[in-house]
């Protein structure tokens, strides 16, 4: 008898697991004398779109050692394509640049100088996103996601090992973002950080990226 009751329960949870995921990706639409469902999938499977990301972190570092003064910032910029292969996962490929400079750096006697030529350091990620969608209505969406790969740091000044340019893991991660928009044209905000270091003394991106703000469109 227990055994007969716990296969109709686990029966049960199955069919409504199953009704549940297809709830999720359906809306109800009203007719009179009826009720239909209307799928929310998207046909549009392809993605591009470009943003800007904060660039606090940096910003920060770089006032608070006092060596160097004048500086500019362009923060994150980013261009990215995903393939939406069902309406809760997409993966693709991101490119995200951000470029710094400083035109003040102080002298062994604790002065600070203008210099002859600005040094500048740009960090060139190249990335790997997966995205995992949780909620979806016909104008707003819920997402999380996590980009793996490699960051290009280079620019006209050598680091501690007498280099120009230095490449290492960056991992990005995307805790909460809100897609706005319609099944064609849409905006987007996230949360989370850029990462890239190799060990304490080759930390190149930390916590980065923490906001950030795209457009895009589905194709």
């Amino acid at each position: 008898m227990n055994k007969r009751l716990l296969i109709i329960i686990s029966a049960l949870l199955l069919c409504m697991g199953g009704y549940a995921e297809n709830v999720s990706s359906h809306k109800l639409v009203s007719y009179p004398g009826k009720i239909k469902h209307q799928s929310l999938d998207n046909p549009y499977h392809h993605e591009i779109r470009v943003g800007w990301g904060d660039f606090m972190f940096e910003s920060l570092a770089f006032h608070a050692n006092r060596q160097t003064d004048d500086y500019l910032y362009t923060g994150h910029l980013f261009l990215e394509y995903v393939y939406h292969f069902n309406h809760w996962f997409a993966m693709g490929a991101q490119i995200d640049d951000s470029y710094f400079q400083w035109k003040q750096k102080r002298d062994e006697m604790g002065e600070m100088h203008q210099i002859p030529q600005p040094y500048w350091c740009s960090n060139i990620a190249i990335l790997v996103p997966f995205r995992f969608t949780y909620y979806r209505s016909e104008w707003v969406s819920l997402y999380s996601g996590i980009s793996v790969g490699l960051n290009i740091n280079t620019g006209n000044e050598l680091n501690y090992k007498e280099q120009l340019t230095a490449v290492a893991p960056c991992v990005g991660l995307t805790l909460l973002a809100c897609r706005v928009g319609n099944e064609r044209v849409f905006g987007t905000v996230e949360l989370g950080g850029l990462n890239s270091l190799n060990n304490m003394h080759e930390i190149y991106l930390l916590a980065s990226r923490m906001f950030s703000a795209s457009i895009g469109v589905r194709f």
